[in-house]
């Protein structure tokens, strides 16, 4: 809660006061966005600790999980000027999901009954992840 505070704060006191930015989309709607986009991440980042034996080794783990997370998203890159494979491997991306929605709600204004699949996608990908972390910690607990 206190990232999504701080989300809110810095788009209306840095984004709309400081550099003038109109942003037209329903802040409530984003911010419900991101509140399930740090869901996600933070699964995946759980499901990783149960992959990795010790602090360091998640460490280097998260380095390339998070870069290409990131960097093929669709935020400094365009998905569709990457290959076909590749823009559909990347649908199993939270940031991905995250870039779409947040573009359609903060510029165009887009409602929830427009960008509920990509919504829809993030809860179950952060779901699934957390599901297969919560089974794999269950499992090394047993053993």
């Amino acid at each position: 809660m206190v990232v999504v505070f701080c989300t809110w704060l810095s788009l209306e006191l840095i984004v709309k006061k400081a550099l003038g930015v109109p942003l037209v989309g329903s802040m409530g709607l984003f911010l419900l966005i991101t509140a399930l986009y740090l869901f996600a991440c933070t699964a995946v980042a759980v499901f990783l600790t149960t992959l990795a034996r010790s602090i360091p080794q998640f460490g280097l783990l998260t380095i390339p999980v998070v870069m290409t997370m990131l960097m093929l998203s669709g935020g400094t890159t365009p998905l569709d000027s990457m290959p076909v494979w590749l823009q559909w491997a990347m649908q199993f991306a939270p940031t991905t999901h995250f870039v779409s929605l947040a573009t359609a709600v903060l510029f165009r204004d887009a409602g929830i009954a427009l960008v509920w699949p990509d919504m829809l996608a993030l809860g179950a990908i952060g779901g699934v992840f957390f599901v297969t972390a919560l089974a794999r910690f269950r499992t090394s607990l047993a053993s």
